[in-house]
Order: structure tokens, then sequence, then C-alpha cells
């Protein structure tokens, strides 16, 4: 009745575990590892009839990052596994088709508050001998300590535990070596090897058999995964699907053996032993997995250099070296300058804002895209990026950082954009920047395309002629009212943007023409006989480079030579008198004229007296005919010739 009552309570557990939901970490390949493996009696084993007692035992470290949470499950078994028909090497238990005898499956379920990343799961097997001959069976429980004494959950057997002859009484470890597979069903599976063919995926798995290749008549051999195991009562497998031996999967000691005295030529007790080593720490729960499962192929046989191995049972409290299992933070890099200036634009040749980043787990970086005369350092965990661009060419330059040392593959990027010096080119008519004008009219416009600027300034330029700037175009227009200060040497300097680029040139501001009398006042109004020479007439001219003259009378001329006006000749006709003549300047600025006044006249007398008189005969002392003549212009007259008497 005992018996079935049993039976009943581990069916109706069976049923429970395979169909209900669990919230779970669905692990990968590498996530835990088996750290220690003991298939000898427990050395706290008294084997006292009646006393259920530690039996086998092993321990996992995990390896996750965060740890497993509450509620995941993980299943072991002792089955081996033939890869080539890609299912279980043993016999099943029918109609349950899970295993048979020591070649059970047993279930852990996470208790509440996970199992944090780096601890060590110690889980020990008691063989319950206080039942009846016949009816003893082993359970599994884990712990958090080696002695076994802080609970971790029992573990539960998903195989039925029907005890008797050739049937199942729970997960044992051969004492001549043996295998432990660990898997999780549900996503994503492999093959279909759960319970009732639900699909499964192996975590890690470890064998330590003695079925290996025979060297030197049998006194010493070593272990080896099977590619074809052999028969189904052997302690045989292939590697599971999945895993790799020597990352997720451990061969223990496969090296070449020595034999010991009770003729067992494997330890059957191993221990990670490379402390050190997972101190040290490893980036990945992957890299430490192949820390601690490490197989180098050196000499004609593979070795296992991180474990220590026994033949006998490791002494109470040494059956785990214990060991710190340091799984790395991946690296991490913080912008610590000002926000924004990992996206910043600076001039040409101008130093940029310093770029610094915080770092955590690297022992260094290297840096790509910066622009020329722009470098990165890393010390002391802080990124620094700083120079002064000396280039423009491949603008915006997109930098990477790219931590070296420590743990992942982690980069900070950002850009900068460095930009060109500002340009300032003449694009009006050549020589409009050095004109020269008149005053009061307007200049030829002077015009400069610009680049980079967004603004500009002006300077120099004289009153009435102003400078703007829209839309990359600068423009100098007006009309210069004043010449004082001319020359008018003016600066065009670009705002905004960079450098400090400016344009030069000049403005010319020229007065109007003058011309001033300069002979004797009255000289520009004059009288002259015909054929007689005029007072010669002088005019000052300033501004000009000549001038016209018009209205003169015949035989009188004008000159201009060195801002000298020069009227002077001998009219020789009195015809159109009174002549007004115009000098007109010509060159400089202006149409500035003088003008002036030849009056010319025709000069005689006429003999109004008898005719004859002007020629007659007299006889001394006796009075002439008196001779009288009429003139004209003359206002005076003078007489040569006559004789003594005559007046």
């Amino acid at each position: 009745m005992k018996k079935s009552y049993q039976l009943l309570c581990l069916l109706s557990a069976l049923l429970f575990f395979s169909t209900r939901s669990l919230s779970q970490n669905n692990l990968a390949a590498g996530d835990v590892a088996i750290v220690s493996y003991q298939s000898d009696f427990d050395p706290t084993n008294t084997f006292t009839p009646g006393v259920p007692e530690f039996e086998d035992r092993f321990s996992l470290v995990v390896l996750r990052p965060g740890g497993l949470a509450a509620g995941t499950v993980l299943f072991f078994t002792t089955r081996g596994w033939n890869g080539p028909a890609n299912t279980w090497h043993d016999e099943d238990y029918t109609p349950f088709t899970f295993g048979l005898g020591r070649r059970a499956v047993v279930q852990w379920t996470v208790p509440a508050g996970g199992i944090a990343q780096g601890t060590e799961v110690f889980f020990i097997n008691t063989y319950h001998d206080e039942l009846p001959a016949g009816s003893e069976y082993y359970s599994w429980a884990a712990y958090s300590n080696e002695a076994g004494t802080i609970l971790l959950n029992n573990l539960t057997n998903v195989t039925p535990i029907v005890p008797g002859a050739n049937t199942t009484d729970g997960m044992s470890f051969a004492v001549s070596g043996d295998k432990l597979l660990v898997y999780q069903t549900g996503p994503v599976a492999g093959p279909t090897g759960g319970f009732n063919a639900t699909p499964i995926r192996f975590i890690t798995a470890l064998l330590a058999n003695l079925n290996g290749t025979t060297i030197s008549n049998c006194t010493t051999t070593y272990a080896a995964w099977d590619a074809v195991p052999g028969a189904m009562a052997s302690d045989e497998s292939s590697i599971p699907p999945g895993l790799v031996n020597g990352q997720t999967c451990f061969l223990m000691s496969p090296s070449i053996l020595p034999a010991f005295s009770n003729g067992t030529t494997e330890p059957d007790n191993g221990k990670f032993s490379a402390c050190a080593l997972a101190a040290a720490g490893a980036c990945t729960a992957l890299q430490m997995s192949t820390i601690i499962y490490a197989t180098n192929p050196a000499g004609p046989f593979p070795t296992t250099p991180n474990w220590t191995y026994s033949n006998s049972v490791f002494p109470l409290g040494t059956s785990s070296s214990a060991c710190t299992y340091n799984i790395l933070a991946a690296n991490t890099i913080t912008l610590t300058s000002a926000a924004g200036t990992n996206a910043q634009t600076k001039c040409i040749n101008t130093a940029i804002t310093n770029i610094t980043y915080s770092t955590t787990g690297a022992t260094g970086a290297t840096f790509s895209g910066l622009p020329a005369g722009v470098n990165g350092n890393w010390a002391a965990n802080v990124v620094t990026i700083s120079g002064t661009p000396t280039t423009t060419v491949g603008s915006p330059f997109n930098y990477t950082v790219t931590l070296t040392g420590g743990c992942g593959t982690v980069t900070a990027t950002g850009t900068i954009t460095v930009t060109p010096n500002n340009t300032v080119t003449l694009t009006s008519a050549a020589g409009t920047n050095a004109q020269t004008v008149c005053i009061n009219t307007p200049i030829t416009n002077i015009i400069y395309s610009t680049t980079g600027a967004t603004g500009a300034t002006f300077s120099g330029l004289p009153a009435g002629v102003t400078g703007s700037w829209a839309g990359n175009v600068v423009t100098i227009s007006g009309s210069p009212s004043t010449t004082v200060g001319s020359p008018f040497n003016y600066t065009v300097t670009l705002t905004g943007g960079c450098g400090a680029i400016t344009a030069t040139g000049s403005i010319t501001v020229s007065s109007i023409n003058t011309v001033t009398l300069t002979s004797a006042v009255g000289t520009d109004n004059q009288s002259v006989g015909v054929n007689n020479p005029i007072t010669t007439i002088t005019y000052g001219t300033t501004g000009a480079t000549g001038a016209t003259f018009s209205g003169l009378p015949a035989g009188v001329t004008g000159s201009w030579a060195a801002n000298v006006a020069t009227i002077s000749g001998s009219p020789t006709t009195a015809v159109g008198s009174p002549f007004n003549y115009t000098v007109t300047l010509t060159g400089g600025c202006g149409t500035v004229t003088a003008t002036g006044t030849i009056t010319v006249s025709a000069c005689g007398a006429t003999l109004t007296s008898a005719p004859g008189t002007n020629a007659q005969m007299a006889c001394i002392n006796n009075p002439i005919t008196n001779i009288t003549y009429s003139t004209s212009v003359a206002t005076g007259a003078t007489f040569a010739g006559l004789p003594a008497g005559v007046t």
C-alpha cells in the first residue's frame, strides 16, 4: 500500500510539472557550468543500514547575466545521448519512455528570490535505505552550501520511482564514472527528448566514463565523448546537440590517466580548481564556461588544466574548490563634457571644445574618423578628444571611439563639422573697387560675392555711399556728398562664419571744376581796335584737364595749360563785334564756364573841309584854309609835320 501511494504521488507531480506554465529563464548553452563532480560515495556516508545518507554530488555555477529567476526549471539526467540517432542512449520505462533504473531524470525549480550570477549551487543525492529492502530509492536536493544544510529546493523525480529489480529507483552516478546532462524544455528547443517527446535544449554536460581507448595493455585509458555510443548498458554518450566540448560541455579528465592500485584507471571525482582565473573574470557566461571547461590539445591527447582530479572521494568539505566566479560587466562610455560637444561645428584652424567621456571596464581606446589636427586620448578611465582641425576635406567628420580591453565591443560616436574660412570676391567689373567719381555723382556699384558669412560691416566709405549684405552678396552704392577725406579707403569686414575676412578698396571723390579770372579786373570785358592786340585775359582753373573757347573774334585765340586758360591775340575784324566769348572747362567734374566780351572797333578820320584843303598852297605868313576831319573811335589826336605857325 505504501509503495502504491508513493507511486501515485510521484506520477501526480510528474503530470503537474510537465503541464504547468513556468515563468522561467530560457537558458542558452553555457549559462551554467558544472564545477565539481563526485561519483564515489560521499565522505559523510557511514553505510549504516536503515539511515538515509548522502551519496553522489555535483555543483553548478550560475553564469547567466542576471542569474536565474525564481521558477526557472532545469532537468538533470545520467542518460546518455546517441548522436547519430539524435535520441537518448538507454532503455526506457514503459509507458513513460523516460528512463530506466538509475538512468532517471530529476527536475530542479529555482526557489523564490532566484539565484544570483556567480553563485555555486550544490546538488547532493540522498540514498533512502531506511525503507524495507527492495524499496530503496534516490532523491536529490539543491543547497547553497557544500555541507548540504541550507536548502534551495528538493529536486523532483521526473522519471517515476518504481523500486524493484530492473526498474527505476532514481538518478545516481555509477561509481566507476558516469555522465551528467543538463537541459531545459521550451523555446527555442532542439530534439524531442523531453517527457512524452517534448522538445529539449541542452545547457551543459559532463562525461567521466572509463570506456576510453586502451593504451598499453589496459593499464591506462583516457575518456572520450563517443561518436557512436556502445551498448545500451554502457556509460557512454555522444556530445549533446548544441554543446561544444571545452566550451559548454566537459570531458572530465580526458588525458592519459595513471593506473591506481584498485585497478581503476580513471579518477571518478573532479573539481574546477583554477580559482585565480575565475576570480580574474570573464566578459561573458560563455567565456567563463570556456575557462571552466578549458581543454588544451597539448601532447598526443588533450588535457584539462583547470581541474583537479581524485580517484578517491575528496575529503569532507573539499569536494568543491568554492571559487569566486567573476563575470565582468560590459565596458561603458558616457559623455561627460557639455551636451552637444559630441556634435559640434568649428572653424578651420580653431580649437574644438574638448570632448570628454568617462569609461568603465576599458583599459584604453582607439579613435577613428577625427579630422587632421584633432586627436583622442584615453587615460584613467577618461577619453579626451581635443585639438585644432586643419582641414575641411571630408567634413562633417563622423568619429568613433572604440574602447579596448575590458568587456564588450563598446563605442561612442559623434560629429565634428569643420567650416572653411569665409571668402569675399569682387564680382563687379575690375577696377570698380578703385574708382574715381565726381561729388554728388553715383558711383559705379561695387559688388562682392561671399561664402560662409552671415553679414558684413563697412568702414571708410564717403558720406552718401553705403554698403549692404544680403544673400551672400555685398553691394556698395550711392552718391558721395563730400570730398573731404578723399581718397576714401574703405574696408568690408565679413561677420558670422569663420575667419577675420575683409576686402578693401578706394573711392576718390573729385570736386566740381572751378575757373577764376586772374588777369586784371575788366580784361574780360575790353574794347580794342581792329588789328590792335587785346590785353591778355587769363583764368586759373581747378579740376579741369583742358578747356574749349568759343565766341572769340578772328585773330584772338584761347589755350589751356597747367590749370591756366589764356586768351590773347589781335582781332582782325570788327564784324560781329562785340564778341561774347565762352571758356568751357573739359575733364574733371561739372560743366563749368567763364564768359566775357571783346569789342572790336574799326579806327579812322574823314576830311570834312573842302576837298583839296588837305593839299593847299599858302603864302608865308598868310593863313591857310582850315582843314577839318571827323573821327571815329578816337578819343584824341596828335599832330606831326605841320609848319611853324600852323596847329
